[in-house]
């Protein structure tokens, strides 16, 4: 990360949000938490991480809602959490997730890790939406948006998109 980001990982970021989802009223104990996506607000850089119903069980591909919740938190503080509720039927499914190719549990442990950390080092560019990827970062951009498109949860690219356009724009999603 550069100077202008504070060495908070993304991997603390979101279990500091693990920790926080408790102070959502009415989020259920079984809504799932997404992936992360940077977005610049004013004066500060957050983590938007979407909170949604999850139907179904293994072997069966799990069936998804469109997110209920957003939470956000600051990326330099790694402790102010705010939230807010979106006009969502959680029990209108969106489609199937499934995760290809196949990962078994400590393969997807894995992956996740090394796009949180892809992450960390991308940072800097969802603080300066205008910014080009620099040629040193092209790699690392590569990697990200192959594991985002391995991990994320494909009926739910919109609203993820929708989050902060620039960002996937930039990384080519």
């Amino acid at each position: 990360m550069d100077s202008s980001i504070p060495g908070i990982s993304v991997e603390t970021l979101m279990a500091n949000l693990v920790s926080a989802r408790i102070g959502i009223p009415g989020l259920p104990e079984e809504a799932m938490m997404g992936y992360p996506v940077p977005v610049p607000t004013e004066g500060a850089l957050v983590l938007a991480v979407p909170f949604f119903h999850r139907q179904g069980l293994p072997p069966n591909p799990p069936k998804v809602s469109a997110p209920g919740w957003i939470g956000y938190i600051d990326v330099a503080t790694g402790q102010r959490f705010t939230y807010r509720k979106l006009d969502t039927d959680l029990s209108v499914m969106l489609g199937e997730h499934s995760i290809q190719p196949k990962l078994d549990m400590d393969q997807f442990e894995a992956a996740v890790h090394r796009m949180y950390q892809a992450m960390d080092r991308l940072l800097p560019l969802a603080a300066t939406p205008d910014a080009k990827l620099p040629p040193a970062l092209k790699d690392e951009a590569l990697e990200f948006a192959r594991l985002w498109r391995q991990l994320s949860h494909r009926p739910l690219a919109e609203h993820y998109r929708a989050l902060n356009p620039a960002w996937f724009a930039r990384l080519g999603l």
